[in-house]
């Protein structure tokens, strides 16, 4: 069936847009001007038409083919041999064989029957020793979701935050995820930056953000983090930390941290906003056992804020620190920026949580 010049326009611009061939497929079957085309009629149509388009024209990510698989697969969780040899630019066969190598390299990925491949994380994190002794009374912080390069980043609240933070005696700051923008999150994701390269983000994140004496931020990476390894092979939050020493990362997604006789479990999942807001807290928690049962979770990436006590954990979500984006008005979500401080203090018979959000209101061109 001939392709109309509508039809090859389009598919060549969601190519160039980074789109999978299912993915320009999925597209066109929404649009009344295009005939439906199969995912391989679409990759048949440009190794035969456009051939310089498999590769050439895309930008591609520098990272080794094996790196840029596993990252796909942290992002994706579970993906079709198919669709993660789109968007590597390999053939299945070799793409496959990629996948196999990292499972003997003993990294928790499953092939499946069906041909789907699963990436498994490890079922707990990285675990960082702090200070073991008990003390009596200690003050920190919740935040999340800050999107450094965003248009819509909120950089005098984050400010104020800190400042806020100082004036309580807080010494920790726990960042659940998603310190930068990244890039290449979502369809039109560009048009929502200012800063539009790793180095941009980098260099500002190093320069503007807060930095309060005696108060360590301690974070780990998010998906729109993680976007720069995908996308250039180099991890933006551990370039930003070798020269922030304020600011230490510990591990992607999940990390645990031992500080004063707590255990606090950073989390920054994947996946929509459930319809109730701590459904989602509910799970993580029933997925610890006994034994690795933390005193705090903050769980990031929903950019909600929340605190409810679930089988003696006290679960936060931490707010973030970006206004509403395009993206968000059309799915309907509505973020809340601020984050939590927090008091422990122990007492004879139990421990004293004292828990206050300090909101902010959106500022516009705040960047």
């Amino acid at each position: 069936m001939e392709w109309s010049e509508y039809e090859i326009g389009k598919a060549i611009q969601l190519r160039q847009k980074g789109l999978t061939y299912l993915q320009i497929s999925n597209e066109f079957m929404k649009d009344s001007k295009c005939q439906n085309r199969t995912r391989e009629a679409i990759r048949m149509f440009f190794r035969v038409k456009y051939p310089k388009m498999i590769k050439g024209n895309i930008t591609q990510p520098a990272a080794p083919k094996s790196s840029r698989i596993l990252e796909f697969l942290k992002r994706y969780k579970s993906i079709s041999l198919f669709e993660l040899a789109d968007l590597v630019d390999m053939s299945p066969k070799r793409t496959r064989a990629e996948v196999e190598k990292l499972i003997e390299e003993g990294k928790k990925i499953k092939l499946l029957e069906d041909g789907r491949i699963e990436f498994m994380p490890p079922e707990s994190g990285t675990l960082l020793k702090l200070e073991p002794e008990e003390q009596e009374r200690i003050k920190f912080a919740f935040i999340a979701d800050t999107h450094i390069g965003s248009k819509y980043q909120q950089i005098s609240a984050l400010r104020d935050f800190y400042e806020q933070c100082a004036r309580r005696g807080v010494r920790k700051v726990f960042h659940g995820g998603d310190w930068t923008a990244g890039k290449g999150i979502y369809r039109g994701q560009e048009y929502d930056l200012f800063l539009h390269s790793l180095k941009e983000q980098r260099e500002y994140l190093i320069e503007n953000y807060p930095q309060v004496d005696e108060i360590e931020t301690i974070g780990i990476r998010g998906n729109h983090d993680e976007a720069w390894t995908v996308l250039v092979g180099d991890s933006i939050m551990d370039l930003v930390a070798a020269k922030r020493p304020d600011i230490r990362v510990i591990g992607e997604y999940q990390a645990f941290v031992d500080w004063a006789g707590f255990r606090f479990s950073l989390h920054h999942p994947d996946g929509g906003q459930a319809y109730a807001i701590s459904y989602k807290l509910q799970k993580l928690v029933e997925s610890f056992t006994a034994e690795n049962l933390p005193d705090f979770v903050s769980m990031g990436h929903f950019h909600q804020k929340e605190y409810v006590t679930i089988r003696n954990v006290e679960c936060f979500q931490p707010g973030c620190f970006e206004a509403q984006t395009p993206y968000e008005i059309r799915k309907n979500l509505h973020p809340v920026i601020g984050g939590w401080v927090v008091e422990a203090v122990r007492m004879k018979k139990g421990i004293r949580i004292i828990a206050e959000f300090i909101k902010y209101t959106p500022k516009e061109k705040d960047w």
